[in-house]
């Protein structure tokens, strides 16, 4: 004889199972649409190295390829923080927005205010690494691209004169080569030494 307890039981364990069917079928179809994804609108793997078509030397790639994933971290990841912790702007994305926008949303101001505030609002160990981060940051799509070019700090062109004979050209031209290359030498060492902090603050590029 059937009893309703025996009922009751065979029906959790069929809604059980059927659950798990369900759940497996789920996961299976997330994981050919990742699959699919990843290999044509979501590359995570592939750098962008924001660099104009054209053949680059290795050391110009490196330095490129990591401060590129940099400036991604910042205006992607930590500006989605950003609009997610704000009730006012999340609320104002629409679903489709919420679902799918965060993989390409891109904002200099609102990753910059996301750094600002672990700066002033989180426990010391991440403020300091939110400051190191806005700090490389800012070097990099600020300060860096203002350098001036060493042969125009230097009026390397300006020894390339018709009112030069050879002979004065190359008596101004030896000095100034000097100082191009000491400019020269200054760039390269506080490249290399940025790129050292980027290194050492990689742990932290996470959200």
């Amino acid at each position: 004889m059937i009893t309703l307890e025996k009922l009751s039981t065979n029906y959790s364990k069929l809604k059980e199972k059927i659950e798990d069917i369900i759940l497996d079928v789920i996961a299976e179809y997330k994981n050919i649409a990742d699959w699919c994804a990843y290999r044509t609108v979501r590359k995570y793997h592939i750098v962008d190295t924001k660099l104009k078509p054209g053949y680059h030397e290795s050391d110009t790639l490196i330095m490129h390829s990591v401060f590129s994933i940099l400036v991604d971290f910042v205006e992607m990841q930590k500006a989605w923080m950003h609009v997610i912790c704000d009730d006012d702007l999340y609320c104002k994305l629409s679903w489709f927005e919420r679902k799918f926008r965060y993989q390409n949303f891109r904002s200099a101001q609102y990753g910059i205010a996301y750094l600002n505030w672990e700066i002033t609002e989180t426990n010391a160990r991440q403020s300091e690494a939110a400051q190191e981060i806005l700090d490389l940051y800012t070097w990099w799509t600020v300060t860096r691209p203002q350098r001036v070019d060493p042969a125009v700090l230097c009026g390397y062109n300006d020894v390339f004169t018709d009112s030069l004979t050879s002979a004065e050209r190359l008596t101004k031209l030896s000095p100034i080569l000097r100082n191009m290359n000491k400019i020269e030498d200054k760039y390269e060492k506080e490249d290399e030494k940025m790129m050292i902090r980027l290194i050492k603050v990689r742990i932290s590029l996470w959200t």
